[in-house]
């Protein structure tokens, strides 16, 4: 068995491996698909008629992560965060000027290392935004155990970090807009 603080971190290091061959830009629509996964969970939660089926928000006043978090609200929030990210992946290479010129053979490793950065990034949303949901639904997948311990402790340190505790609230508006801002005035 491995602590999900290790899982974790694999996945930010596999993830970032991606990133390093895929390059920065197609790395940051991926990024920019899962905010706009959390934004959609958000608003969403804020329709009377579907916050039964996503449920509400995802941390109360006092800055806490919601628990109690229904199974089928788990199962919807999970399948809209991994599907944003498909097709965040699925994107076609982008046909830009400025940004193929930038990944020529001299702007190569530019492109690597920055890949490696917003790949680490793309994995700890992914990751830690389907972590964050285990913790609400208190670790409702039964192959997933609450960490105990001296895990328990690294695992409250990242929870407290993870991108819907970050994200919650006006900051995930504020993320919204900055990504769509970034995407109409760099890659367009």
């Amino acid at each position: 068995m491995v602590t999900i603080t290790f899982f974790f971190w694999t996945f930010v290091v596999i993830f970032a491996i991606v990133g390093a061959m895929r390059g920065w830009a197609q790395e940051l629509l991926v990024a920019f698909s899962i905010i706009l996964g959390l934004f959609i969970i958000t608003v969403l939660g804020l329709v009377p008629v579907v916050k039964d089926m996503v449920g509400l928000g995802f941390v109360d006043a006092s800055g806490n992560a919601i628990r109690g978090l229904p199974a089928p609200a788990f199962y919807i929030r999970s399948f809209i965060i991994l599907a944003l990210t498909f097709f965040g992946y699925q994107t076609p290479r982008i046909q830009n000027k400025r940004i193929q010129a930038a990944t020529t053979r001299s702007g190569r490793l530019q492109d690597t290392l920055l890949g490696i950065i917003v790949g680490g990034v793309n994995g700890y949303l992914v990751v830690g935004t389907l972590w964050f949901f285990v913790i609400q639904a208190d670790y409702f997948p039964t192959f997933i155990n609450a960490p105990t311990g001296e895990t328990a402790e690294a695992a409250n340190r990242i929870i407290e970090l993870l991108p819907p505790m970050l994200l919650n609230g006006n900051a995930i508006y504020f993320a919204v807009a900055l990504a769509f801002a970034f995407v109409v005035i760099v890659l367009l």
